[in-house]
């Protein structure tokens, strides 16, 4: 019994020794415990503030992502080039700024969730392939001043306009569709502009060209010098004034000019470098009619000039050259010679026919009863003053005809060597002084007006009686040569001085004007004869040297 309880408490010492074996243990795993425990609080408390600190950077990176998204809205909703973005293969609008919409209307906001081909119909066929060829490959296209025509307001005009655009492609997640952002300018008023500076320039181009053409063309000589004196331009006309025959006349100064064209004043003087127009324009002069004498080379002979001259200035006022335009005055001068002369010869010869219809109307007038022989033979006399004068008047109105082109003829068929048969049957009976013969009438017909024919006729013979001693003989003579049918008319007379040939069918001209054979006259016969064959598709020549007569040919076409 007593060894059952010494082995009793044995064990009691035993589950002792091990229950403090265990609380120690116990012990130790709480210490130990606790440890873990405050090391997971502080490694929570470390991650608590990781998450504070990251959701104060998460909070400042999104309110730079805010702002930055505004600051990027304003600038799309106010930059003045057009954007749009357009996502998916049919082109779907998300985004369009307001210059967009204001450049082109119809992508106003309604156009927001439509495709491309909605709000385009019209180019959606040719357009739509080429941008969802972007939206493929990913290579942006470029339009320049592409013309488009685009409504301003709903109820507007289709109105043009000219955009310079660039399609790219948006690259987004895997989530959404890839995208094309369009970034486009309007430069109508930039392709306006230029447009109309190219049509200004043309303009300018094409009247700088008129300009030049008309200077080349023009008959008057036309001279341009620098500030220094250098000639720098010459037309055509001024060439062929100062050198006909092609000299080189080239880097010719003020000093030059005087000699190449032997410039003379009216009295003979010559004309020194600091008189001619265009030194007088260097100094500022503006010359009007500054009259001289030249010579032209190319006919040998001297011509009057009339000169007008003025300063060249740039945009400061400043004389940077001259320009000068001479005029050939030769043939006005001559006309005014003429003209003289026509008003002495024309009112001699009206002088006499009027006298005589004057005088003896007051004979007449102071005379009374029956009209006596002599009276009838006054009466005759005023008749024959009285066709004096309506010839001179009616060859003043064929001149004038003829200057104005307007001269009629009355075409029909005409034997010619009848017609000649005719007037020379006529001639001869008044002027009996002469032998007037009609030689040679070889048959021909020709198309013409008989009445002017026949005047052109009695003018040639009529002139070689005048100017043919008495009993001379006149030979007409009507031959066919080629296709023409030609009349002569020779006289054995005065003939026409060689230095007066060239100007016999001049009007107003009569070569033997001032010599002993001045038989009267306005001197327009033979211009008017002239004109008349001329009119008929004909020509007048004559041949003949002075005291060995002459022979007046003309020709007509055969009918």
């Amino acid at each position: 019994m007593a060894k059952d309880k010494a082995t009793d408490g044995t064990r009691l010492l035993e589950v002792a020794r091990r229950l403090a074996s265990t609380q120690h243990a116990l012990d130790k795993a709480i210490a130990s415990n606790q440890c873990l425990r405050e090391e997971i609080r502080e490694k929570d408390r470390a991650l608590a503030e990781e998450r504070r600190r990251a959701k104060i950077v998460e909070a400042r990176v999104q309110s730079e992502l805010e702002a930055q998204r505004a600051l990027l809205e304003m600038i799309i909703a106010n930059v003045p080039a057009g954007i749009v973005v357009c996502r998916g293969p049919d082109l779907v609008y998300e985004l369009i700024n307001k210059a967009a919409q204001k450049m082109i209307p119809s992508l106003g906001m309604r156009a927001l969730g439509k495709t491309y081909a909605e709000v385009f119909p019209e180019t959606a066929a040719v357009r739509l392939p080429e941008l969802q060829q972007v939206l493929r490959t990913g290579e942006p296209v470029h339009y320049v001043d592409e013309p488009d025509r685009v409504r301003r307001s709903p109820e507007g005009p289709l109105e043009q306009m000219y955009v310079t655009s660039t399609v790219a492609r948006l690259l987004v997640s895997e989530e959404q569709e890839n995208a094309l952002i369009f970034l486009f300018l309007d430069t109508t008023e930039q392709v306006r502009t230029r447009k109309k500076v190219e049509e200004l320039a043309a303009v300018a181009q094409q009247r700088a060209s008129a300009l030049q053409a008309v200077i080349d063309n023009m008959v008057d000589a036309v001279f341009v010098c620098d500030a220094e004196g250098n000639i720098t331009l010459i037309n055509e006309s001024g060439w062929q004034l100062l050198s006909p025959t092609g000299d080189d006349v080239a880097r010719k100064t003020l000093a030059d000019i005087p000699d190449l064209g032997r410039l003379r004043h009216l009295d003979g003087r010559p004309v020194a470098a600091e008189e001619t127009s265009l030194a007088r324009a260097l100094s500022g002069q503006l010359v009007v009619g500054q009259q001289a004498v030249g010579y032209d080379r190319s006919t040998q002979r001297d011509i009057y000039v009339r000169t007008s001259a003025a300063p060249i200035r740039d945009e400061k006022g400043q004389i940077v050259g001259a320009v000068a335009v001479v005029r050939d005055v030769t043939e006005l001068t001559e006309l005014d010679r003429l003209k003289d002369q026509f008003i002495s010869v024309a009112a001699h010869e009206l002088k006499t026919p009027v006298a005589m219809m004057k005088g003896y109307a007051q004979v007449l007038l102071r005379g009374g009863g029956a009209l006596s022989p002599p009276h009838r033979s006054m009466l005759e006399a005023i008749d024959r003053g009285a066709n004096r004068i309506d010839n001179v008047v009616q060859e003043l109105l064929d001149i004038s005809r003829l200057h104005a082109g307007s001269l009629e003829l009355t075409m029909e068929q005409i034997d010619l060597s009848e017609l000649a048969r005719i007037v020379v049957d006529r001639m001869a009976l008044t002027a009996q002084k002469h032998y007037i013969q009609l030689v040679k009438a070889e048959p021909v017909v020709v198309q013409g007006d008989h009445d002017r024919l026949e005047q052109v006729l009695l003018n040639l013979l009529s002139n070689a009686t005048k100017y043919s001693p008495q009993g001379s003989e006149v030979d007409v003579a009507v031959t066919v040569q080629g296709n023409e049918a030609v009349v002569s008319v020779r006289d054995h007379g005065v003939g026409i001085p060689k230095d007066k040939q060239a100007r016999i069918f001049q009007r107003f001209y009569s070569a033997h004007i001032g010599t002993p054979y001045d038989f009267g006259g306005m001197g327009v016969g033979l211009y008017i004869s002239k004109g008349i064959i001329v009119r008929h598709g004909g020509r007048m020549w004559f041949e003949g040297d002075e005291h060995e007569g002459a022979t007046f040919y003309f020709s007509l076409p055969l009918s």
